[in-house]
């Protein structure tokens, strides 16, 4: 990053597409042996268009990024290269203690008794609760669709509201505070099936900021969001660090308004419901740990009933994945016809669109087993699918976050920030709480 910030971003794309392999394919420089990487081209141009936003199209220019520095001669100050404004200085004049008033040695010179405003405060996405019920007629049979229990609000161990970490992380934030309007407007939009492109009903500025705040202040395992240095770029490279980021994130799930992973995977001209175990070939209740982590991933519950929150919107679109416990009435899972005309009052008995809101076509067909791209002819145990806005998936990383940030650590006695939510017995509240769906 340091390097791509250096060169004003003339590199050919090599920094991002080396970013989307590793996302994608597992390595930075794909195919990797697994495959090219999904989307290269538009992964790249997203990443374009966030430093379009983040730094109002000074990126590689000398610009700033954050239009706010300092003042003409004679003014208050900052002595050094930061987007210290004016205004941010003054507030030292007043008795302001917290960034940058509170650095060691003092950034701010000049400074009188003039009276203004304070610097913005960052916010924090609220929690709320969404839980779904689905079912539905097939040709000949009624199919039982697990239905989400309502999970309770996470509970979060106390955090005493601290200063801000650092006058590098907080040009960051007051840099995208300033840009929070297009973030919004511009950056976080999905495509309508009516190929509209309109801002996000789950992905926004607060719940961005809010997970950045968490993953720079407090972390995983030691380990935190990386947002520059001291150096005169160094908040420069914390914003690359996030823009590459939403890179993925925009063509991963923000461009859909999921944080499920949709089932999309069309084999034989049907969309099979064993999706849900895993698409591509892929079979994601096997994506193990390396033999050094293997104690933290999930076990596999065969009686695990889950069913995705969010999903595809297009006329016909799958219902959510989910899954379920074999047995002697449902042995096996069919496939959503997805081209069947669904609303049909004339019917005896009548047929409504009833499976998922908004709904306009479409239904579950289990009259016999269809395989996924696995083989795949069941939903037993397939609980691991993609959530979060990058799709965090399988029973190693649902595992690695119960042991450092969920109700495993705290058992045990590690710092975790979500004390009272066990992912590996919940993987679904990466989406049923919407303060989690960007943080994961």
């Amino acid at each position: 990053m340091q390097k791509f910030v250096e060169s004003g971003g003339q590199d050919n794309d090599a920094f991002i597409n080396a970013v989307s392999g590793i996302v994608n394919r597992g390595c930075a420089d794909p195919p990797c042996g697994t495959g090219p990487v999904d989307g290269l081209g538009e992964r790249a141009s997203n990443f374009h268009k966030v430093l379009d936003v983040f730094f109002s199209g000074s990126f590689g220019s000398g610009g700033s990024g954050s239009g706010s520095g300092g003042s003409g001669s004679g003014s208050c100050s900052s002595l050094k290269p930061l987007d210290v404004s004016h205004e941010q200085c003054l507030q030292c004049a007043q008795g302001y203690e917290w960034w940058p008033c509170n650095l060691d040695p003092p950034v701010c010179v000049n400074c009188g008794s003039e009276t203004t405003s304070t610097l913005p405060a960052s916010t924090t996405a609220s929690t709320s609760i969404t839980t779904t019920t689905t079912s539905s007629t097939t040709s000949g049979s009624v199919v039982t669709v697990p239905t989400m229990n309502p999970t309770p609000n996470p509970t979060f161990l106390p955090v005493v509201p601290s200063p801000p970490t650092g006058y590098v992380a907080q040009a960051v934030y007051d840099t995208l505070e300033q840009v929070k309007e297009r973030i919004d407007s511009e950056l976080f939009l999905y495509e309508t099936p009516t190929n509209q492109w309109i801002q996000s009903t789950i992905y926004k500025y607060s719940g961005m900021m809010g997970a950045i705040e968490i993953m720079h202040e407090f972390g995983v395992a030691g380990t935190t969001l990386y947002l520059g240095d001291d150096s005169d770029i160094g908040h420069q490279v914390g914003l690359v660090s996030i823009a590459a980021f939403l890179a993925q994130s925009m063509k991963e799930t923000i461009k859909y308004d999921a944080c499920d992973e949709n089932s999309w995977d069309y084999i034989n001209s049907q969309y099979p419901l064993s999706n849900a175990c895993g698409q591509l070939g892929q079979s994601y209740q096997d994506y193990h740990c390396s033999e050094e982590e293997k104690h933290m991933e999930c076990e596999v519950d065969p009686n695990m009933s889950i069913t995705a929150v969010t999903h595809a919107k297009w006329y016909g679109a799958p219902a959510p994945l989910f899954c379920r416990p074999k047995t002697e009435e449902e042995p096996f899972t069919g496939f959503w016809d997805h081209s069947y005309y669904c609303n049909n009052p004339w019917k005896d008995p009548p047929e409504t669109c009833d499976v998922y809101e908004g709904q306009q076509a479409g239904r579950f067909d289990n009259t016999s087993p269809v395989a996924n791209g696995a083989g795949r002819t069941d939903v037993e145990g397939c609980c691991w699918w993609g959530r979060g806005v990058i799709q965090t998936t399988g029973v190693c990383n649902f595992g690695k976050l119960n042991y450092f940030l969920g109700a495993r650590a705290a058992r045990e006695g590690r710092p975790s920030r979500y004390p009272n939510i066990d992912f590996c017995l919940d993987p679904e509240v990466c989406d049923t709480s919407l303060n989690l769906s960007i943080l994961i």
